[in-house]
């Protein structure tokens, strides 16, 4: 069986693009909850440049695929109750929403604290001397990466549902090792 004669197949384009995404947004979580790791100094800024710089690239990925599922909707539940499709779109414009909220979030925190980007310029502290308010800004920001993580778990489990319980090849349509002859 080939990716196109799954109903309602992803293209090699979007499950690539889903899997980057997915591995990115890990990883930015990772990042973001070690930055204070990193020693004070040119570690420390390249560390958060570079949380910086894959969270655009994220943003990026995230527009494509909005724009990619405006262009061609794909049907998500090909089993399963019905209610699950509607889950799952939901789900997957939640995720999309949240994704983009956090980076403007996170927009918001290089503002608000200032930053030093890959030692190349600065970006100005919007208020110095408010340190409550960055710190206010940061947790904020840390609070959806989490939301992030839990909505994404949230649909890893359905899919796992979809393959266990329901035997539908919604799994195999994003997992091509999954994919029965």
């Amino acid at each position: 069986m080939t990716t196109a004669d799954l109903p309602g197949a992803y293209s090699r384009r979007a499950v690539w693009l889903h899997w980057l995404t997915a591995g990115l947004i890990l990883l930015q979580w990772v990042l973001g909850r070690e930055l204070d790791w990193f020693h004070a100094g040119p570690p420390r800024v390249f560390a958060r440049s570079f949380h910086m710089l894959v969270g655009l690239v994220v943003l990026a990925f995230i527009l494509e695929r909005v724009w990619r599922r405006l262009r061609h909707p794909v049907a998500h539940a090909a089993g399963g109750p019905p209610i699950a499709n509607r889950a799952a779109i939901a789900v997957h414009w939640a995720l999309y929403l949240l994704v983009v909220f956090v980076i403007l979030v996170g927009v918001v925190l290089v503002w608000v604290r200032g930053d030093q980007v890959f030692g190349l310029f600065k970006v100005p502290a919007f208020d110095p001397k408010h340190r409550e308010y960055r710190r206010m800004v940061g947790d904020f920001h840390g609070l959806v990466a989490n939301v992030i993580l839990a909505v994404a778990g949230c649909h890893a489990l359905a899919a796992l549902v979809h393959e266990g319980v329901w035997r539908d090849g919604v799994l195999a349509r994003m997992v091509p090792l999954l994919r029965r002859a």
